[in-house]
């Protein structure tokens, strides 16, 4: 089942580097906090240039980060 997911029910954080839109968890009840979900995708905005902002390691976890203009696109994944 296809199911368009619009920007106003994007789940909006704040971070230390800024904040982040997270735009799908699977499954539907996971939580990132708590680090218990199995699939993510997110779109982060930094307003910190120099601070390695994804250095955190996450075990278990696969992360595709992508930068475009200070706002980082992010996929992660929890190893099956």
């Amino acid at each position: 089942m296809n199911k368009v997911i619009k920007k106003e029910d994007w789940k909006v954080s704040v971070w230390a580097g800024g904040t982040t839109n997270e735009i799908f968890i699977y499954p539907k009840d996971s939580s990132y906090a708590d680090r218990i979900f199995k699939a993510r995708i997110s779109v982060a905005t930094t307003n910190n240039e120099e601070k390695n902002l994804f250095s955190q390691k996450l075990p278990g976890v696969e992360r595709y980060i992508s930068k475009t203009n200070w706002r980082y696109e992010t996929s992660t994944y929890r190893s099956l």
